[in-house]
C-alpha cells in the first residue's frame, strides 16, 4: 500500500472516531462547557516567525497561532489574543466564545445565560450583523440574519467554545479584503483553530463552582505518525444559571488534522461540533427585579422558553506552492445549524390589570386566521375550550445549512506580494412557528402553523490586492478591490401570519474597495493610513415582511408582495493609526471614522400587513482606541505581562427620518412618527462610550496569577416600541468589573504517565458588583400603558475550581 493510501486511511479512521464520539454525546443528550485549552496544544517556540500577522511554529510543523504585538508594518489595525491568554481565560460558565473578547479595544460583549446563553457582542458600536466573525477565514456568521450569536431569536446559540481555539486577530475597520467577509462594516474577528501537536500526549479534567457549575474535558494528541498529526477534544458543561429557571448543558465534540509534505503541501481537517440545552432568561421589568433580590425571572408555572440547538462545521484547507513566488491554497467548508425552542405563557398571567406586564410569547385571545380564505384551520376554542388555552405553548425552529469553497492564489514578488481570491457559499433556511394548547404538538402546515418558510441565499465575492514595498521597505501600500455579490429568495406558506403564500426575492451586487498605506521611519515606530468602501446586505425579514399580512377586502383581488426595492447599506470607513514597538513593549493607537448610508428602516402598511424595508437615513461610527502592552522578565520574581486598553466610542444618527424599527432587528412591535422617530444627532443606544480594560499576568516556577478589570461606561437605552433611542434619553450607569485568575502547575517528571497537575481557581466579578448589561423601554408592554424599564443583570460574584493532568 502506498505512503498516501496510508496517511489517507489513518485520517479517515480518526475521522470517523470524531464523528462516532460525536453520535454517541448526542445520542446520550448531554451537552458542554467552554474550558481553557491543553497546555500541550500550541505554544511559543525557539523557531516561530511571524507571517503576515500570524505566527508560524518550526520549519516543518505549520502550527499558526497568533502574535503577542502584529508587525509594525502593517497598513491596517490589528490587535491580538495570544495562545498564552487563552490559556489562561476563565473556565466559569460566564465566559463564552465572545465574552473571551472584552478585554480588547472597541469589544464590547455579555451573556444573559451561562455557557454562552443569550450572546451578544458589539465590535466599535456595531452590533453582531454588521461585523464579521470567521474561523481559520471562514465565515461564522448567519448568512440570512448576520449574527453568529443570538440571531433571529436563536437565543442559546453556540457554534465554537475556548476550547476550539488557540489564538484570536482582531482587524479593526473594513480591513484589506484578504481578511474581511461579508458584512464586515465594524471589522473582522478571526479565530484561530487548535491544531495538533507533533509531541504525543493529552490532558483529561474538569471543575466545579458557583450556580451549582461543571464541567468535564479532555484532549488527545496522536504527534507525528507518518507525517500526520491529530488531536481530539471533548467538553461538557452544566450549570444551573445566575437567574432562577435557565439551567444550561453544553456539549463541544472537536477534531484537527494536518499533514505537512515534504515539497511544501499542507493539509488541514477540522470537524466541530455543538450540542446546547438552555432555558432562556427573560428580560424582566425592573420593578420585579427590585423587589425580588435583583435576580427574579418567571416561575416555570408561569412562563418559560426551553432551547436546542445542535451545529456541526467542517472545513477542509490544503495549500501547495507552485514554484518558488506562488502557493495556492483552498478551503471547503460545510455545516449545518438545528435550533428549536419550546415557549409556554400560563393565559392566567397574561397581561392584565392585576398583572400588568406583558409575557414573552404570550398567547392570544382570537382565532383571527379562521378567517382566511384558505386556512389555516386550527380552532383551539374547539380543541382546549378557549383561543387563549388552545395557543400558550410555542414552537420554533430554525435550521439552516451551508456549503462553499474559498481558493486563493499568493504571488510574492521581490517588492509586490499580490493576493487573489474569492468565495462562493450556497445556503438555504427552513424556519417555522407552531402554536398549540400542549407541549408535545403537531407540526402541520396549515394547520397550526404561525408562519412556515424556506429561503435560499447564495453569497459570492472575488478580489484582487497588492502589498508594495517601497523606500527601501519603510512604505508599504496595500490596494485592494472586492466584488460582492447576493442572491436572496423567500417563500412563505400560509399561516396565522399569511393568509396568502408568497415568493419574494432579488439579486444584489457591490464593490468594495480599500487601500492601506504604512511608513516606518525607525525600527520602532509606524504610522498608517486606511480606507475602505463596504456595503451590508440586508437580512431575510427584509424580504419575508414583504408577504402580505392582512386579507383583501371582500371581492377585491389577494394581496401581492411588492417588488424588492431595498439596497445594501452603504459604509465610507476612514482610519488613521501610529504603533510603536521597543523590547517587550508595544503601544498603538487609532482614530476611526465610518459614515454609513442607505440605512435600513422599515415601515408596517395598515391595510395590507406588508412591512416593507427601505433604504433611509444615515449614521457615523467614530472613535479612538488605544492599546499598551508590556512583556518583562526579570531575574528571580518571574515574568510579567501587562495590558490596558481605552476605546471611545461616539455613535449618532446623522440625518432624521421616519421608521417603525432600525438597524438590524427589523421585527419589533410597530412604531410611530409624528413627523420622525428618529432625529439627526440621537445616539446609537445599547452601547457604551467608553470602554477600559487593564490587567497583570505573573508566571513563576509553575505558578501563575492574573488579574483584569474592565470599566463599561454608560449606555443609552433602546425604546423597544419603535426602536429608536428612548426620547426621554435614560441611561444604563457605567460600572467596573474584576476577574481573578490563580494556577499552580506540578511537574511530574517520575509518574509513569502523569507528567503534570494544574489546579486552577477562577474568581469572576471579584468584588461582586451588581451592574445591569441591558435594558429596553416599552408602553405597549404594559397592561396600563406606562413606560417600564425591562433589563438583564450581569452574573454575581462567582468562584469557579479546576484541575487538569497531563500525559
Amino acid at each position: 500500500m502506498s505512503k498516501l493510501m496510508v496517511r489517507a486511511s489513518w485520517m479517515a479512521l480518526s475521522i470517523a472516531l470524531a464523528g462516532a464520539v460525536s453520535a454517541h454525546a448526542e445520542a446520550a443528550d448531554s451537552s458542554s462547557a467552554a474550558g481553557s485549552p491543553s497546555a500541550d496544544s500550541s505554544g511559543a517556540s525557539s523557531g516561530a516567525t511571524t507571517v503576515s500577522g500570524v505566527t508560524v511554529l518550526g520549519a516543518q510543523e505549520t502550527v499558526r497561532t497568533a502574535p503577542t504585538a502584529p508587525p509594525l508594518n502593517t497598513p491596517y489595525s490589528v490587535t491580538t489574543i495570544t495562545h498564552a491568554d487563552i490559556q489562561n481565560i476563565s473556565s466559569a460558565p460566564t465566559v463564552s466564545l465572545q465574552t473571551m473578547l472584552v478585554n480588547q479595544p472597541s469589544v464590547f460583549a455579555y451573556n444573559t445565560g451561562p455557557l454562552g446563553t443569550g450572546g451578544t457582542i458589539f465590535y466599535r458600536a456595531f452590533n453582531s450583523g454588521e461585523f464579521a466573525q470567521t474561523f481559520d477565514g471562514v465565515a461564522l456568521n448567519d448568512i440570512f440574519n448576520g449574527g453568529v450569536t443570538g440571531q433571529a431569536s436563536t437565543y442559546d446559540s453556540v457554534v465554537l467554545i475556548p476550547y476550539n481555539i488557540d489564538s484570536v486577530q482582531l482587524y479593526h475597520g473594513i480591513n484589506n479584503p484578504a481578511v474581511n467577509s461579508y458584512n464586515s462594516l465594524g471589522g473582522t474577528i478571526n479565530y484561530l483553530a487548535r491544531l495538533p501537536s507533533a509531541t504525543p500526549g493529552g490532558e483529561i479534567g474538569g471543575g466545579y463552582g458557583s450556580f451549582d457549575s461543571s464541567d468535564f474535558h479532555f484532549a488527545l494528541n496522536t504527534g507525528d505518525i507518518d507525517g500526520i498529526r491529530q488531536t481530539l477534544t471533548f467538553d461538557h458543561g452544566e450549570s444551573a444559571g445566575w437567574t432562577p429557571n435557565t439551567p444550561t448543558r453544553n456539549t463541544n465534540v472537536y477534531y484537527a488534522g494536518s499533514y505537512d509534505g515534504a515539497n511544501g503541501d499542507h493539509l488541514n481537517v477540522i470537524l466541530a461540533w455543538d450540542r446546547s440545552d438552555a432555558h432562556t432568561p427573560f428580560d424582566m421589568p425592573a420593578q420585579l427585579l427590585q423587589a425580588n433580590g435583583g435576580f427574579y425571572q418567571w416561575p416555570s408555572s408561569v412562563a418559560y422558553e426551553k432551547d436546542k440547538d445542535t451545529r456541526f462545521l467542517g472545513i477542509v484547507y490544503f495549500s501547495a506552492p507552485w514554484g518558488s513566488r506562488v502557493v495556492v491554497d483552498n478551503k471547503v467548508f460545510g455545516g449545518f445549524y438545528d435550533y428549536t425552542r419550546t415557549s409556554y405563557a400560563n393565559p392566567a398571567y397574561d397581561e392584565s390589570a392585576s398583572q400588568p406586564y406583558e409575557l414573552w410569547s404570550q398567547s392570544t385571545g382570537y382565532n383571527y386566521w379562521q378567517y382566511y380564505p384558505s386556512g389555516p384551520t386550527y380552532n383551539p376554542k374547539a380543541v382546549f375550550g378557549s383561543v387563549h388555552d388552545g395557543t400558550d405553548y410555542h414552537y420554533y425552529s430554525y435550521n439552516t445549512w451551508g456549503i462553499g469553497e474559498q481558493p486563493t492564489v499568493t504571488i510574492t514578488e521581490p517588492h509586490n506580494k499580490i493576493v487573489i481570491g474569492g468565495n462562493v457559499t450556497f445556503s438555504g433556511l427552513t424556519s417555522a412557528e407552531f402554536w398549540y394548547g400542549a407541549y408535545d404538538m403537531p407540526h402541520v402546515i396549515g394547520y397550526n402553523d404561525a408562519w412556515d418558510e424556506f429561503d435560499e441565499r447564495t453569497l459570492g465575492s472575488v478580489f484582487i490586492q497588492d502589498e508594495i514595498k517601497l523606500l527601501d521597505d519603510t512604505l508599504t501600500i496595500t490596494p485592494g478591490v472586492k466584488w460582492l455579490y447576493a442572491r436572496t429568495q423567500d417563500t412563505d406558506s400560509i399561516g396565522f401570519y399569511y393568509p396568502y403564500t408568497g415568493t419574494v426575492g432579488d439579486t444584489e451586487t457591490a464593490w468594495s474597495p480599500t487601500i492601506g498605506v504604512n511608513y516606518q521611519p525607525t525600527q520602532n515606530f509606524s504610522v498608517s493610513f486606511a480606507w475602505g468602501q463596504s456595503v451590508r446586505f440586508p437580512d431575510i425579514s427584509a424580504y419575508y415582511g414583504d408577504v402580505p399580512g392582512n386579507t383583501a377586502a371582500t371581492g377585491a383581488p389577494a394581496f401581492t408582495p411588492p417588488t424588492i426595492t431595498i439596497k445594501p447599506e452603504h459604509v465610507n470607513d476612514f482610519e488613521f493609526g501610529a504603533k510603536y514597538q521597543q523590547g517587550g513593549f508595544a503601544a498603538e493607537l487609532n482614530l476611526y471614522r465610518v459614515d454609513i448610508k442607505q440605512l435600513f428602516v422599515d415601515a408596517y402598511d395598515d391595510t395590507s400587513g406588508e412591512t416593507v424595508v427601505s433604504n433611509g437615513g444615515s449614521a457615523r461610527y467614530q472613535g479612538v482606541e488605544f492599546r499598551v502592552t508590556e512583556d518583562w522578565k526579570t531575574d528571580h520574581w518571574g515574568d510579567f505581562r501587562g495590558f490596558a486598553n481605552f476605546s471611545y466610542s461616539d455613535a449618532k444618527y446623522t440625518s432624521s427620518f421616519c421608521a417603525d424599527t432600525v438597524g438590524v432587528s427589523l421585527s419589533q412591535a410597530g412604531g410611530y412618527c409624528d413627523p420622525y422617530n428618529v432625529l439627526a444627532g440621537e445616539p446609537i443606544p445599547d452601547v457604551p462610550k467608553y470602554l477600559v480594560s487593564a490587567g497583570v499576568t505573573w508566571d513563576y516556577k509553575g505558578w501563575t496569577a492574573q488579574l483584569t478589570g474592565r470599566y463599561i461606561g454608560q449606555q443609552y437605552v433602546i425604546d423597544y416600541d419603535d426602536g429608536a433611542p428612548d426620547r426621554n434619553r435614560p441611561t444604563i450607569p457605567g460600572y467596573v468589573v474584576a476577574d481573578l485568575h490563580l494556577a499552580k502547575t506540578f511537574d511530574l517528571k517520575n509518574m509513569p504517565v502523569a507528567k503534570w497537575i494544574k489546579v486552577s481557581l477562577d474568581i469572576d466579578n471579584l468584588f461582586n458588583k451588581y451592574y445591569i448589561q441591558f435594558a429596553d423601554t416599552s408602553y405597549y408592554e404594559n397592561y396600563n400603558f406606562q413606560q417600564t424599564f425591562f433589563e438583564y443583570p450581569g452574573a454575581p460574584r462567582s468562584f469557579f475550581g479546576k484541575i487538569d493532568v497531563g500525559f
